[in-house]
């Protein structure tokens, strides 16, 4: 992948350990969404984090806090939907209550 892709790839991907811990790659498109339901998870969780080479060949991973690597729009973005509308966005992710790593129940399941 040529630097220019990269680049580009980390202008429209959020890289996170949303998951349980694991790596998660979440499209900008849905980063307002995450935003607005940011309180469900834990802080740790929505760390934008990169590996970095360091001069002795080492890969060493770098976090940025959130809320620092949100940009603006995308906070006037994530004031304008409701809770639901993000939830929906992100789908079965976001069900992930913060209170012993329960499920929330999915609109499809609500209706059964």
């Amino acid at each position: 992948m040529c630097y220019l892709d990269r680049t580009f790839l980390m202008l429209l991907t959020l890289v996170c350990r949303l998951l349980d811990g694991k790596v998660t790659l979440v499209h900008r498109w849905l980063w307002p969404a995450l935003v607005r339901v940011a309180q469900r998870f834990e802080p740790a969780e929505l760390e934008r984090v990169r590996e970095v080479h360091t001069p002795s060949g080492r890969h060493v991973s770098e976090a940025v806090a959130f809320p620092l690597w949100v940009p603006s729009i995308v906070h006037e973005q994530a004031a304008s939907l409701s809770e639901r509308q993000a939830l929906d966005a992100l789908g079965p992710a976001a069900t992930i209550a913060r209170t012993g790593g329960k499920r929330l129940a999915t609109r499809r399941q609500r209706k059964a």
